[in-house]
């Protein structure tokens, strides 16, 4: 879970055991960290712009739909993940985005 307030710009809140296993991450590396953790570095440069125009509009983009993002692990590989990510309020952690992150079996491009 990525703290849904704009002047925390993306902190994560949360990560589920399942995930950080995945990607050779202890649960304590992603304390105060920003997402952008588990971008690709010229990823994240664009994932700033796109949360800064989501800030001004209030018009999500890639909300509430699966999509193909790359995801960097602990040593700096990087990988395809199918994720969905959602807008929500939680309990604990208040207004957040959430992701579901899962491993293509496989990948297929259109032409």
């Amino acid at each position: 879970m990525v703290d849904g307030n704009f002047s925390l710009f993306g902190k994560i809140m949360f990560v589920n055991k399942t995930l950080v296993k995945l990607l050779g991450y202890k649960n304590e590396d992603f304390i105060d960290k920003k997402v952008h953790v588990l971008m690709p570095e010229k990823i994240s440069e664009v994932h700033n712009k796109f949360w800064s125009l989501f800030a001004e509009q209030g018009v999500p983009k890639v909300l509430e739909q699966t999509r193909f993002l790359y995801v960097k692990d602990k040593a700096g590989y990087i990988y395809p993940y199918k994720i969905f990510i959602k807008f929500m309020y939680h309990p604990e952690f208040g207004y957040c985005f959430t992701g579901v992150f899962r491993r293509p079996k496989s990948i297929t491009f259109d032409d």
